[in-house]
């Protein structure tokens, strides 16, 4: 007796089986699809599915390095680097788009506040040095 197979299984299973050369028909017999429709849908799901993980995983890596970009910056802005306030905006700026936020510039109207009260106090530590 055959198990059911989950959707998220059968997309896997089809798109094995089309990337295998096999036809939609042969695929809609073997999987229990009404027709060759059945088995080329779940193929352009998982294909979209597949899309979507690596688009996941690239968003992942380029905020993992942003953030690694950003946490360095703060560090030299907060050392006084004054120059390091442009950069810093704009991988601020990357993050929001990477994360869905670049629809709405609050968050940048609170980064440019807090940038600049990072500058003026790092502007009065360097003159009490």
């Amino acid at each position: 007796m055959q198990q059911k197979l989950t959707l998220a299984e059968k997309r896997r299973d089809a798109l094995q089986l089309r990337l295998k050369g096999v036809p939609y028909e042969e695929i809609a017999l073997e999987l229990g699809y009404a027709n060759r429709s059945g088995p080329y849908k779940a193929v352009q799901a998982a294909l979209t599915d597949v899309y979507r993980e690596d688009a996941e995983t690239y968003r992942a890596l380029q905020m993992e390095r942003l953030d690694a970009v950003t946490r360095a910056l703060f560090e030299r802005l907060e050392d006084g680097e004054v120059s390091a306030a442009t950069p810093l905006l704009k991988a601020l700026e990357a993050m929001d788009r990477y994360a869905g936020f670049n629809k709405d510039t609050a968050g940048h109207e609170r980064a440019a506040t807090l940038l600049d009260a990072l500058i003026v106090n790092s502007r009065a530590g360097l003159l009490n040095r």
